[in-house]
């Protein structure tokens, strides 16, 4: 080995050896009982004690760097039409409000780009997703968060000339679309629809059979399109969370949107937001057609 390449070696073993002194020699700073290294690497028990906070401590000095924060939020209908428009917008400026540490900003994209900006760290979270427990976590690239935003209830639209039974889902004589992020929420084969309001438009003249998607936004739809020929009864009923992407940082990331979900339910700011959403969850009854 040539002098060179061994002093470049020795900067880097020293490198190294500082690096993994840092807990101890922390750890032993904050302890005044430990009055010296030597102390710290020859009392039983400290050695160890030390490496197990260093996980805390990594994550204490990794959450200092955490400061601005950026929300994708599914465009919607009702929930998220534009970056200024929706209950979820107005939720998430609310978590802005109570977040003391930095900006949480807002982007409002088509489902699966949202997503996909969530698991290619482009954005730190994304909402809403829906939390299905027939599918493993594991499979998933994305991790659901602790708190939950509100239940959701996913109906089955028919024509009320042709109702269909939710025994005849998965009958291949049966077409049945969703809205295009969501078909991997069933068990059956359904179609993917770029459109919510072509789907209902289509099986309002009977072009098919059925839409299955959130009764919220597709009620609303029913109503603003006149639709008088559509009816529905209950398929689901689904955890509404928040997806972050799969890493250490969305540990942090989860911790910290925990809090500010308990701060803006203390202040009231959640209630006042989703107070209605969450009514029209626990009242609903299936669509009528005379508007």
């Amino acid at each position: 080995m040539s002098k060179s390449r061994f002093n470049h070696f020795l900067l880097t073993a020293s490198i190294i050896i500082k690096l993994l002194l840092i807990p101890f020699v922390s750890f032993a700073e904050e302890h005044s009982s430990v009055s010296n290294f030597s102390q710290l690497i020859t009392t039983p028990g400290l050695v160890s004690k030390a490496w197990e906070e260093q996980p805390v401590r990594l994550l204490s000095s990794y959450e200092v760097s955490v400061r601005d924060l950026k929300a994708s939020l599914a465009e919607l209908p009702v929930l998220a039409e534009t970056p200024t428009q929706g209950l979820l917008v107005d939720l998430v400026k609310s978590m802005d409000k109570a977040y003391k540490k930095g900006n949480i900003n807002i982007q409002v994209l088509p489902f699966r780009r949202s997503i996909r900006d969530v698991v290619q760290g482009r954005a730190d979270f994304h909402l809403p997703i829906l939390k299905n427990p027939d599918v493993s976590k594991n499979s998933l690239p994305y991790i659901h968060s602790t708190v939950t935003i509100f239940h959701v209830i996913f109906a089955l639209y028919t024509h009320r000339d042709h109702p269909v039974e939710l025994d005849d889902l998965g009958k291949p004589d049966i077409w049945i679309e969703t809205d295009s992020a969501h078909t991997e929420l069933f068990t059956f084969p359904i179609h993917p629809s770029p459109s919510l309001e072509n789907s209902l438009r289509k099986l309002e003249v009977r072009r098919i059979d059925g839409f299955i998607f959130a009764a919220k936004e597709s009620d609303a739809l029913i109503q603003r399109l006149k639709l008088k020929n559509v009816e529905s009864r209950l398929y689901k009923k689904f955890e509404v969370k928040i997806a972050l992407a799969r890493g250490n940082k969305s540990i942090l990331i989860d911790s910290v949107l925990t809090k500010i979900f308990q701060a803006i339910h203390n202040s009231g700011d959640y209630r006042r937001i989703m107070g209605n959403l969450n009514r029209f969850y626990e009242t609903w009854t299936p669509t009528k057609t005379d508007f």
